[in-house]
């Protein structure tokens, strides 16, 4: 199974690089692909890793209120993904295929 994790972090009294970090660490060790920007598609290995990868974000987000927001959602029956941009395919690939 895998997810499709993004979020923003806006300015505030939190420093950017040190929240990109940490939601950066909450998405470890799974095999992530970032798209672009902050969007990224990750392997979950079961609905239990998935929760546990929204409590991480959660987690990032209770420490900078305000401040960092995301959203994850799993995806489950391969249905295709549709962009505008250009993203590592190759790179993607592998993470959908490591179910």
């Amino acid at each position: 199974m895998y997810s499709v994790v993004t979020w923003e972090i806006d300015a505030g009294p939190g420093d950017p690089a040190l929240i990109r970090a940490e939601a950066d660490t909450a998405l470890a060790p799974r095999t992530t692909c970032d798209l672009y920007d902050d969007v990224r598609i990750t392997h979950v290995a079961s609905e239990a890793d998935y929760l546990r990868l929204h409590e991480d974000l959660q987690d990032v987000a209770d420490a900078h209120p305000g401040q960092f927001r995301y959203a994850v959602w799993a995806l489950r029956a391969r249905s295709p993904m549709r962009t505008n941009v250009s993203f590592d395919h190759a790179c993607a690939r592998e993470v959908i295929d490591g179910d």
